[in-house]
Protein backbone atom coordinates (compact mmCIF):
# COMPACT_ATOMS: atom_id res chain seq x y z
CA UNK A 1 0.00 0.00 0.00
CA UNK A 2 1.76 3.25 -0.91
CA UNK A 3 0.46 6.52 0.91
CA UNK A 4 1.15 9.95 -0.65
CA UNK A 5 0.94 13.14 1.06
CA UNK A 6 0.49 16.31 -0.68
CA UNK A 7 1.69 19.63 1.08
CA UNK A 8 1.01 22.46 -0.21
CA UNK A 9 3.02 26.18 0.40
CA UNK A 10 2.15 29.53 0.33
CA UNK A 11 3.93 32.25 1.08
CA UNK A 12 2.83 35.05 3.39
CA UNK A 13 3.68 38.62 3.02
CA UNK A 14 3.75 38.72 7.23
CA UNK A 15 6.45 41.42 8.62
CA UNK A 16 7.89 40.72 11.66
CA UNK A 17 8.98 43.08 13.70
CA UNK A 18 11.35 42.97 16.72
CA UNK A 19 12.06 45.42 19.09
CA UNK A 20 15.58 45.96 20.51
CA UNK A 21 15.47 46.12 24.22
CA UNK A 22 18.41 47.46 26.33
CA UNK A 23 18.83 44.62 29.44
CA UNK A 24 18.05 46.91 32.06
CA UNK A 25 14.45 47.39 30.46
CA UNK A 26 13.74 43.77 30.82
CA UNK A 27 15.97 42.58 33.64
CA UNK A 28 13.97 41.23 36.72
CA UNK A 29 16.63 42.63 39.00
CA UNK A 30 15.38 45.90 37.48
CA UNK A 31 12.10 47.98 38.45
CA UNK A 32 10.55 50.80 36.87
CA UNK A 33 8.38 53.48 38.15
CA UNK A 34 5.47 55.58 36.64
CA UNK A 35 4.82 58.83 38.35
CA UNK A 36 0.94 58.74 39.27
CA UNK A 37 0.36 61.79 40.88
CA UNK A 38 -0.01 65.24 38.65
CA UNK A 39 3.33 66.56 40.00
CA UNK A 40 6.24 65.20 42.46
CA UNK A 41 9.05 66.93 43.33
CA UNK A 42 12.44 65.03 43.56
CA UNK A 43 14.97 65.23 46.67
CA UNK A 44 17.70 65.28 47.55
CA UNK A 45 17.64 63.15 50.30
CA UNK A 46 14.60 61.05 51.46
CA UNK A 47 12.42 64.00 53.33
CA UNK A 48 9.85 66.14 52.91
CA UNK A 49 12.16 69.00 53.99
CA UNK A 50 15.08 68.18 51.83
CA UNK A 51 15.99 70.10 48.62
CA UNK A 52 13.92 69.68 45.65
CA UNK A 53 15.97 68.79 42.93
CA UNK A 54 13.70 68.41 39.83
CA UNK A 55 10.02 68.28 39.13
CA UNK A 56 7.89 64.90 37.68
CA UNK A 57 5.42 64.76 35.51
CA UNK A 58 2.34 62.38 35.85
CA UNK A 59 3.00 59.52 33.28
CA UNK A 60 6.73 59.68 33.28
CA UNK A 61 8.54 56.74 33.46
CA UNK A 62 12.42 56.03 35.69
CA UNK A 63 14.11 53.28 36.58
CA UNK A 64 14.58 52.94 40.39
CA UNK A 65 18.40 52.72 40.96
CA UNK A 66 17.46 52.40 44.78
CA UNK A 67 15.35 52.18 47.83
CA UNK A 68 15.04 53.16 51.81
CA UNK A 69 13.01 53.03 54.66
CA UNK A 70 12.45 55.99 56.32
CA UNK A 71 10.48 56.35 59.77
CA UNK A 72 7.96 58.66 59.64
CA UNK A 73 5.68 60.08 62.22
CA UNK A 74 6.58 60.68 66.05
CA UNK A 75 8.66 58.80 68.01
CA UNK A 76 5.63 57.34 69.48
CA UNK A 77 4.25 56.26 66.14
CA UNK A 78 6.09 52.74 64.64
CA UNK A 79 5.07 53.44 60.69
CA UNK A 80 7.63 53.88 58.12
CA UNK A 81 8.04 55.13 54.56
CA UNK A 82 9.74 53.84 51.18
CA UNK A 83 11.54 56.20 49.08
CA UNK A 84 12.95 55.61 45.68
CA UNK A 85 15.65 57.33 44.08
CA UNK A 86 15.04 58.12 40.47
CA UNK A 87 16.59 60.24 37.79
CA UNK A 88 18.92 61.90 40.67
CA UNK A 89 16.28 62.39 43.26
CA UNK A 90 14.32 60.51 46.24
CA UNK A 91 10.57 60.13 45.37
CA UNK A 92 7.93 58.57 48.02
CA UNK A 93 6.43 55.53 47.26
CA UNK A 94 3.34 57.08 47.60
CA UNK A 95 4.18 58.96 43.99
CA UNK A 96 4.92 56.06 41.80
CA UNK A 97 3.58 52.77 40.55
CA UNK A 98 5.76 50.14 40.55
CA UNK A 99 6.94 47.62 37.96
CA UNK A 100 8.82 44.71 37.31
CA UNK A 101 10.19 45.68 33.92
CA UNK A 102 9.74 48.91 31.43
CA UNK A 103 7.77 47.02 29.44
CA UNK A 104 4.71 46.52 31.93
CA UNK A 105 5.67 50.25 32.86
CA UNK A 106 4.80 51.30 29.37
CA UNK A 107 1.74 48.79 28.63
CA UNK A 108 0.10 50.10 31.80
CA UNK A 109 0.54 53.38 30.74
CA UNK A 110 -1.83 52.41 26.95
CA UNK A 111 -4.70 50.83 29.21
CA UNK A 112 -5.26 53.91 31.16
Amino acid sequence: MLISLFASCSRRNDVIELQKFEIDEIDPRTKWAIVVEPYVASRAEASYEAEVKKSLRKGEIYRIDGFCTVKSGDSKENSSEIWYFVDGGWVPETSLGVYSNRLRAQESLKQK
